[in-house]
């Protein structure tokens, strides 16, 4: 099944050529906003809770399948256009400048994805099934690149809870938590993604989100060709494998790859980029700054990180945002991927409220976060999005990558 509206076909593809991702022949940057529970849909219950009210309502007339046996029926819904992302994207379509594209990241769970609760790998706290998780994918896409807003598939995690999911703070193989890189499988979910998705041009792959722990944990051999790591069982996919995996369909939709260290080393992307010699293709990284948060990722840090990824190809920050402080390190870093026309998404649009800056949220509630309510905490996004979001690209695309990295 391909997801794309017949409008598509006369959206000119994105490519990537001399280091610049463009859009037919006009460089272009993407600006935009990541969303989160799509990733932990199931932990919650079957388009309940959060997500059913969030992206969904249920008085609609689009039916989702329903599961076997004894577990969920069928449900029908519609969009929920309440939750005030469309009202920002908006912006970007209506006074965004020429070369600038808006975008929404939808980060997605292997498990749900490929598997019924019989052979999940995780947490199906509430019954569901694959049917019903990719119905609901095809719709968000399909709700987004109709109005002419580009989207990032991200696989986000391997699976919800038993160690597949992200590890968090703990680096150690022996903890047995299998959410270093992609697992095995990610190989054959890249495959089924890529040829649902290869005629909307609107749709970008983002291979694995976050890559983790230090090199001496998380081998640049493992994270680019795979395999396992000391004290586990757990065979992991390399980046060239999931890249092929997609290329190997035949598929030219943008991929994005991240490199280790939460998606920050840039050594490891040139790696692949030396290994692979990919096509259009995009590199992420993910500044944040606060609780536990070192100096690679400070603004001196992100300058130095960029410039070195500018080297190896078109840069796009899929993720970044600041903890509970009161300075201003997301217009600083806002001003250098505008400065460098480095892509960029804040995070995130969270559901069900948003506005704890103990998360970097991009909202609160259905409006944009306002850190002038927790004491100045947090980015200022009610200021930041509607004046950086729709500023003009670099003028001279020969001076991205200039600014002083001392």
């Amino acid at each position: 099944m391909s997801t794309r509206d017949p409008r598509s076909a006369q959206i000119p593809p994105l490519t990537v050529r001399d280091k610049t991702l463009y859009r037919a022949d006009e460089p272009v940057v993407l600006r935009g906003i990541g969303g989160t529970t799509t990733e932990y849909l199931f932990k919650g219950g079957v388009l309940s809770g959060a997500f059913l009210n969030f992206f969904w309502d249920n008085s609609g007339t689009t039916r989702l399948p329903s599961c076997d046996g004894s577990q969920n029926s069928p449900v029908s819904v519609s969009y929920n256009s309440s939750n005030g992302i469309d009202d920002q994207l908006q912006l970007l379509l209506d006074s965004g400048p020429p070369g600038v594209l808006p975008i929404f990241r939808i980060p997605l769970n292997l498990d749900y994805y490929l598997h019924d609760p019989a052979d999940a790998l995780g947490d199906y706290s509430n019954q569901g099934c694959a049917a019903i998780y990719q119905a609901s994918v095809d719709l968000l896409v399909d709700h987004f690149t109709t109005r002419g807003i580009a989207v990032i598939l991200d696989l986000h995690w391997n699976a919800a809870g038993s160690g597949y999911e992200q590890c968090g703070g703990n680096c150690s193989p022996s903890s047995g938590c299998g959410g270093y890189m992609a697992i095995r499988e990610a190989v054959d979910f890249w495959s089924l993604v890529a040829l649902k998705y290869q005629s909307n041009p609107l749709v970008l792959f983002e291979l694995y989100n976050e890559p983790m722990c230090s090199d001496s944990v998380l081998s640049q051999e493992v994270w680019l060709d795979g395999g396992t790591l000391d004290g586990q069982s757990i065979e992991y996919a390399g980046m060239s494998e999931l890249y092929q995996a997609i290329r190997g369909q035949s598929v030219e939709n943008v991929v994005i790859v991240g490199g280790n260290n939460w998606a920050y080393n840039p050594s490891y992307c040139r790696a692949f980029a030396d290994a692979t010699e990919p096509s259009n293709t995009l590199y992420s990284l993910h500044p944040y700054q606060g609780a536990g948060q070192g100096p690679d990722k400070s603004v001196e840090g992100f300058k130095a990180a960029s410039s070195e990824l500018l080297e190896v190809g078109p840069v796009i920050v899929t993720e970044f945002g600041q903890y509970c402080l009161t300075t201003d390190y997301d217009e600083q870093i806002l001003a250098i991927c505008n400065e460098r026309d480095i892509s960029w998404l804040g995070w995130a649009w969270r559901p069900p409220g948003g506005g704890d800056c103990g998360q970097p949220d991009v909202n609160r509630g259905s409006q944009l976060y306002d850190s002038s309510l927790y004491e100045g905490k947090g980015g200022d996004w009610k200021t930041l999005w509607p004046t950086l979001s729709i500023a003009p690209r670099a003028r001279d695309a020969s001076d991205r990558g200039e600014l002083d990295d001392g």
